[in-house]
Order: C-alpha cells, then sequence, then structure tokens
C-alpha cells in the first residue's frame, strides 16, 4: 500500500530514535538532557475497508488499575481516540488516515496522541 510505504519512509527520515518491528515502528521521544519523555508505537490497521489506517499507540506509565477513576475522568476531556489495555499497560490509541499522505497530518496526530497521554498520565499519577 502506497500510503503505509510513504508513511514507512517519513518515520525514518524524520524521528531520529525508531525501532523497526515486524507490525510497525517505535518512535522514542528524547530531551535535549538525554531523558526519554515519551514513545510512541506505530502500527498499519488491519482494517482498510474505509481507507488505509495508521495507528498511534503511546503507553501510559504508572497507571495501575487503582487510577481508573482519574484515569476515565481525564481520558474524557479529550478527543483522542480510545483507552486500551495491552498486558499491564493502559494506553491511548488513535488512528489516522495515512492515504493519500501528508507528513504534517501524521506528525500533528502523532505529537496530539503524545500530548494527551502525557497529560493524562501526569493528571492520574501522582508523583
Amino acid at each position: 500500500m502506497a500510503g503505509w510505504q510513504d508513511l514507512e519512509t517519513y518515520i525514518k527520515s524524520t524521528y531520529n530514535y525508531v525501532t523497526e518491528l515486524d507490525f510497525g515502528y517505535v518512535i522514542v521521544f528524547v530531551s535535549s538532557n538525554g531523558e526519554v519523555v515519551g514513545k510512541a508505537l506505530v502500527s498499519q490497521a488491519q482494517d482498510t475497508s474505509s481507507g488505509t489506517w495508521a495507528k498511534i499507540l503511546v503507553p501510559m506509565e504508572g497507571i495501575k488499575s487503582e487510577n481508573l477513576d482519574a484515569l476515565f475522568e481525564y481520558v474524557v476531556k479529550i478527543s483522542c481516540g480510545a483507552l486500551v489495555k495491552i498486558g499491564d499497560d493502559y494506553c491511548l490509541r488513535h488512528s489516522v488516515l495515512i492515504e493519500p499522505f501528508s507528513g504534517d497530518v501524521f506528525h500533528t496526530s502523532l505529537m496530539a496522541v503524545l500530548a494527551s497521554a502525557m497529560f493524562v498520565e501526569s493528571s492520574v499519577v501522582k508523583r
């Protein structure tokens, strides 16, 4: 699919810390002082009946089952897709149409999900 190939090329040329997986990419965001500030998993959506889509999944560290009420309270305040649990991790998930491909649309979506996850995590987890 042209959209996914375009996205792969964009990810590899745009982001510095990228790990290629069999099913997608992990993009790690690192601040200027070397601290990891966030990471996202990007994969191709399986249901392509309505176009070519990519899934953006951002794990939220420190979220535990005892935080669920607060977690849902914050998640409903953002328009960012779905809350999912994978293993022990709670994640925000969002899909973005990638055909026709736009690097700006993908990057904006990626940053929105990452920022939303960071907001929710910092609001729910008392550090």
